[in-house]
């Protein structure tokens, strides 16, 4: 074999343990990837030497070559592009978003979402403390939503569009605006609405 046993086996170890941890933690940031890197990189350093080995003629070490390079590209593509429901950094301006937000919500203000946590990509960028603002899940019940919406304070909304009880119409005419934390998302998934937030 291309590795001598105990760096096999310290790969063997390593993945599994990380399988372990990935499987029992409860981080709710997606940088936990990160720690499948050195299990990975020893785990696929060994299987790459093995198939190397196995693929003795050129042609075949030249295809397993290009195989890996463009697997590579195509993983990194996902790494950078990928964002919640249908957004990437291509169609939408989330990570602009998310940055004024983490900058610019007052204290005391609520966010109202669904089906997505906005804390692991406001914590990124570099909102340490979420203990001034209120983190509501958007209630299913449109009589409950709209008695929470019509209280004063700041309130913004993270939605997905034609998914809610209340409509986008509604939202506007109770003073809500698209202003000025504004998500432009291509993929015509996602909408933000504000009031009170200046």
């Amino acid at each position: 074999m291309i590795f001598p046993r105990n760096i096999r086996s310290f790969a063997l170890l390593s993945i599994g343990t990380l399988m372990f941890l990935r499987c029992f933690s409860k981080w709710a940031d997606d940088d936990y990837s990160m720690i499948f890197i050195p299990g990975f990189s020893f785990f696929s350093l060994y299987g790459i030497g093995y198939l190397w080995n196995w693929f003795k003629q050129k042609w075949k070490q030249a295809l397993l070559s290009i195989s890996i390079i463009v697997f590579s590209i195509f993983t990194l593509g996902r790494l950078l592009t990928n964002f919640p429901g249908g957004m990437n950094r291509l169609n939408s301006n989330f990570d602009d978003f998310i940055l004024y937000t983490a900058k610019n919500f007052p204290a005391g203000g609520k966010i109202f979402q669904r089906d997505i946590s906005l804390i692991p990509y406001l914590r990124k960028q570099g909102r340490s403390s979420f203990n001034d603002i209120d983190f509501w899940y958007y209630p299913e019940d449109k009589n409950a939503a709209m008695g929470e919406l019509i209280k004063p304070g700041c309130k913004l909304i993270f939605m997905v569009r034609n998914d809610q009880e209340i409509t986008e119409d509604e939202l506007l005419k109770i003073g809500f605006l698209d202003q000025p934390y504004h998500l432009q998302d291509g993929s015509g998934i996602w909408a933000v609405y504000s009031r009170d937030c200046e």
